[in-house]
C-alpha cells in the first residue's frame, strides 16, 4: 500500500496541491497536519511511521520539507 504525507506550516497555507500530487502519485492513504517543521512533536507523521512498520507499505513526500526543515 502506498500512503502519503502532506504539511503546511501555517494556517494561511494549503494542502491541496500537495493533496493533488499524493493521489496523482497513487496514494491509497495521506496523513496531513498544518504545523512548523520546527516542531518535533507531529502527531500525523508519527502515526504515519507507525504504519511504515508495517510490511508492504511504501511512503511518499511531494517535497523533502514537507518532512523536516533544511
Amino acid at each position: 500500500m502506498l500512503i502519503g504525507y502532506a504539511r503546511v506550516s501555517t494556517d494561511d497555507q494549503d494542502l491541496r496541491l500537495q493533496r493533488a500530487a499524493l493521489k496523482e502519485a497513487g496514494c491509497k492513504r495521506t496523513f496531513e497536519e498544518k504545523i512548523s517543521g520546527a516542531k518535533r512533536d507531529r502527531p500525523q507523521l508519527a502515526k504515519m511511521i507507525e504504519q511504515l512498520r508495517d510490511e508492504g507499505v511504501t511512503s511518499r513526500f511531494v517535497r523533502q520539507t514537507t518532512i523536516s526543515r533544511t
